[in-house]
């Protein structure tokens, strides 16, 4: 019987590096697997590019309503303003 650590070994040698362009910066590599990114730094790039646009609504939401308490903050809202 084949030791697990030795049908590991077999399996990785088996596995056959094909060339691939990463989808975020174009760099060409040579992926093993279903790797699909040059590097991580490009792997979480893209994963936030995916999660910025599933979120978009809200994300633009939450900004509006920051900028409106912050322009009620510094414009002094709640003041009483003199007549011209």
């Amino acid at each position: 019987m084949v030791e697990l650590s030795e049908a590991a070994r077999l399996l990785a040698k088996s596995r056959k590096p094909r060339p691939v362009t990463c989808p975020i910066c174009g760099t060409q590599f040579e992926a093993i697997g279903r790797r699909k990114y040059c590097s991580k730094k490009c792997a979480n790039r893209a994963w936030w590019e995916r999660y910025y646009a599933k979120h978009r609504e809200e994300r633009l939401a939450w900004q509006r309503e920051y900028y409106r308490r912050k322009r009620a903050r510094t414009s002094g809202a709640g003041e009483s303003q003199p007549a011209d």
